[in-house]
């Protein structure tokens, strides 16, 4: 299952839900995506908005990984953007 964390505001508790709820329950590998702020520095997986086309693309061809994906405001923009493309691609 693959899980993603997203609201265009900072401290909202994303991360805080992400992190003590979900990947637990789920036991699934947290993904921090930033770009301004700092993560807490406990993601199993930092990454920047830049480097999410290709995690979805991961995430896409292997359905079975368990990821909780904690999408910091700073990164909102752009991960919508991959999406757009993403559904773009999937009318086609």
């Amino acid at each position: 299952m693959q899980v993603a964390i997203i609201n265009t505001s900072g401290n909202v508790g994303k991360t805080t839900l992400a992190k003590h709820f979900l990947a637990p329950m789920l036991k699934a590998e947290r993904v921090s995506i930033e770009d301004l702020n700092s993560g807490d520095g406990e993601a199993d997986i930092e990454l920047g908005s830049k480097k999410f086309k290709s995690l979805a693309s991961e995430l896409m061809a292997n359905p079975d990984l368990h990821y909780v994906i904690d999408i910091g405001a700073s990164s909102v923009a752009a991960v919508l953007q991959h999406f757009h493309w993403l559904v773009g691609t999937r009318a086609n």
